[in-house]
């Protein structure tokens, strides 16, 4: 549960800046646009993170051959 809050919280912290941009010029249309703009980012963070971290990190898949002791830990 800690996670989610502290997930929750960042997101939050992501949105908030981006919405009060987008109503800078008392426009409301402009602070829905952004909104909408930060759901769809956070959406993709959220669903997609995953694949950003292993990327991040260049990470490939190892094979029981390349190194048979990794392999023994997480196959069993």
């Amino acid at each position: 549960m800690n996670n989610v809050l502290k997930s929750t919280f960042f997101l939050s912290l992501f949105t908030f800046p981006l919405v009060a941009t987008g109503g800078a010029g008392s426009v409301q249309a402009g602070m829905i646009v952004t909104f909408i703009f930060a759901a769809a980012m956070n959406a993709c963070s959220h669903c997609f993170s995953d694949k950003i971290a292993i990327r991040m990190y260049n990470a490939h898949e190892i094979s029981r051959e390349e190194h048979h002791s990794f392999h023994g830990v997480i196959v069993r």
